[in-house]
């Protein structure tokens, strides 16, 4: 029969959340590179079609993938995401399909993330 010590203990909770965080930052690495593109189009093409408002609105999305660091701050620009078909916001026919490849993206990234707790530090 093997025994663990307490210092042994400790190195491994240490070590499943070193492999935690740094599975959360992949993902948001992953986010921002399969998101990031297809927001900075979709701003440019709000921005020639005059619509401030949606321009602005992506625009903080955008900040809000940039800065994330992890699942845990991965989960707003998630939401806001969610929130532009709620808001009621109209799409050109140029704009909409960037805005259904954004969504599909999200969707993948959301499933991802299912069953992942975010955690807080």
């Amino acid at each position: 029969m093997a025994r663990l010590n307490s210092s042994d203990l400790s190195k491994t909770v240490e070590i499943d959340l070193e492999s935690t965080d740094q599975a959360g930052a992949a993902r948001a690495r992953s986010a921002r590179n399969q998101i990031g593109p297809l927001l900075q189009e979709l701003i440019l093409r709000l921005d020639a079609e005059g619509q401030a408002t949606q321009k602005a609105h992506f625009k903080r999305i955008q900040h809000h993938l940039d800065d994330a660091a992890d699942d845990w701050e991965l989960t707003h620009p998630i939401i806001e995401l969610s929130t532009c078909v709620a808001m009621g916001f109209r799409f050109s026919s140029d704009a909409t399909p960037l805005i259904n490849r954004i969504l599909e993206k999200t969707e993948v990234l959301v499933s991802e993330l299912e069953g992942t707790a975010p955690t807080q530090h």
